[in-house]
């Protein structure tokens, strides 16, 4: 349990009332939550459940069968030259063989560092991407849960629980609790505005090195006389 975990109730029930402040009335023209509406084109309650959503545990777990593939890659290549001397090899054919190994083990890498241009660096980069999206997922989170405690603790808050959404006693055209309502939202729109933002120059920081990672074989060496491979037991 995380400190957004800790006030998502009470936190919950506020920000129902807010949405429904929101939705009845709208908000006072000019207001700062506007523009946060606009861009997000969601509601204060809705966005709190979108992030309660986020799983940083999950991601964590989808990583581990990611490890295992780099630590495969870690090894093919000595496997692979073991194998190919096992048995001696001599013509053009055998050349051509060893011309496309060489070009296959390029191709998977040696996963030694996320930046390598192959099947094993794209794995690396993935994981790293992995554990990009997880520190941000609990960054999300942490910077949520203090502007659900902050509003919980406001003086709009207060006047959002004691004043009835009808406005009465106070201007019919901007009803006090639509006010409140506002300012709460706009304290927790803000927050998700900040945390989608930073998500994006994640993304953006990583995509490079996420695209698919196609394969060019090398081309055939001509082979005179039609090429031969010849097998020294």
């Amino acid at each position: 349990m995380d400190d957004l975990d800790r006030v998502l109730a009470p936190g919950r029930d506020l920000l129902n009332q807010v949405d429904a402040a929101l939705a009845s009335y709208g908000a006072p023209d000019g207001h700062p939550v506007v523009p946060l509406l606009r861009r997000l084109r969601v509601l204060p309650g809705a966005a709190l459940e979108q992030v309660a959503r986020l799983d940083a545990q999950a991601v964590s777990e989808a990583a581990v069968g990611l490890r295992v593939q780099a630590d495969r890659y870690a090894g093919h290549q000595t496997m692979i030259d073991s194998a190919a001397g096992a048995v001696g090899w001599e013509g053009a054919a055998a050349e051509s063989f060893r011309t496309l190994l060489r070009s296959l083990c390029a191709y998977l890498g040696e996963a030694e560092s996320a930046d390598e241009a192959n099947m094993a660096g794209r794995v690396l980069a993935m994981l790293a991407y992995l554990d990009a999206v997880g520190a941000w997922i609990a960054e999300t989170r942490a910077d949520v849960a203090v502007a659900v405690a902050e509003v919980l603790g406001s003086a709009e808050a207060v006047a959002l629980r004691s004043l009835a959404l009808s406005g009465a006693g106070t201007d019919p055209t901007t009803p006090a609790p639509v006010v409140a309502a506002s300012a709460i939202g706009a304290r927790i729109l803000r927050a998700v505005d900040q945390a989608v933002a930073g998500g994006h120059q994640v993304y953006e920081r990583w995509a490079p090195r996420l695209a698919e990672q196609g394969y060019t074989p090398p081309e055939a060496p001509a082979q005179p006389g039609g090429g031969h491979i010849t097998v020294l037991w």
